[in-house]
């Protein structure tokens, strides 16, 4: 009997086999060349349709391989390993949020190449880090059959690393939205603003220090919305610019060639 893994990518190699001989035929494909996989004729284009002869292998081989093993059906793998006991299923694995960062990264790298190189260098950047931490959830989901285990794996190993590069991360943007923000509102606006911030920080601090106890997750809700906060206003006030800076450098230079062009003209006239 046909398990339904089969069904699926036998389809799959079937497509691909009629798309390989439409492709050979559209190509310059002769007699029955295209599908005697060469044999009794040409096949046209030779890497479009060695590209889709080999998809069309591959899965038809991934569908016998699947039917072997039935589909990885528990019962039939005891009866192979002449066990009488099931074997235990793989735990189901969590939802992730990488496929959607992922999503991001990309379209930050299509975007720098429209844009910025500095962009495309924070694309790539990001696509490093999705890598990386995709890479470690998958192999650590699947590490034991205790799910608790698993993430106390993963954070053994990638805890070291993750806190500084957040910390650091975390250090530089709020540096940087907090200066386009200064930048953006005048003298005396940046000192309030400035100012503000200062006190905010050290009450929340001291609130969190010697308040009540909250609920670790109520936490850090509210330093995530204090981030989202400063971030958004720091890229509302880059989008509306720096404010008109003075450069008294400039102008102190200009009057002493001003004064020393007048001595030169008094030095003329009087020698004339």
């Amino acid at each position: 009997m046909l398990t339904t893994s089969f069904k699926v990518w036998g389809a799959y190699g079937i497509a691909a086999f009629v798309a390989a001989v439409v492709y050979g035929y559209s190509s310059g494909g002769n007699s029955v060349g295209p599908i005697s996989l060469g044999w009794l004729g040409g096949v046209g284009d030779h890497v479009g349709y060695i590209i889709l002869m080999g998809l069309s292998a591959s899965c038809m081989v991934i569908g016998l391989m699947l039917t072997a093993y039935r589909d990885a059906d528990a019962e039939m793998a005891a009866h192979l390993m002449q066990s009488s006991s099931i074997p235990a299923a793989q735990p189901p694995v969590g939802n992730s949020i990488w496929p959607i960062a992922t999503g991001l990264g990309l379209g930050t790298v299509i975007l720098g190449l429209a844009v910025h190189p500095a962009v495309f260098a924070v694309g790539i950047a990001v696509l490093g880090v999705i890598a990386l931490e995709w890479t470690m959830e998958a192999w650590a989901d699947r590490a034991t059959g205790d799910p608790a285990a698993n993430r106390e794996l993963r954070d053994r190993i990638m805890g070291p690393i993750e806190l500084p590069m957040m910390a650091a991360v975390g250090v530089a943007v709020l540096a940087l939205s907090i200066s386009r923000i200064l930048l953006a509102v005048s003298v005396a606006g940046s000192v309030i603003v400035a100012s503000l911030l200062a006190l905010l920080i050290f009450g929340g601090a001291t609130f969190l220090a010697i308040g009540p106890e909250l609920n670790r997750k109520m936490v850090n809700g509210l330093l995530a919305l204090g981030l989202i906060g400063i971030v958004g206003a720091g890229i509302v006030s880059a989008v509306i610019g720096e404010r008109e800076i003075e450069h008294h450098g400039e102008e102190h230079s200009e009057d002493h060639s001003d004064e020393e062009s007048l001595i030169v003209i008094e030095y003329v006239e009087g020698g004339s």
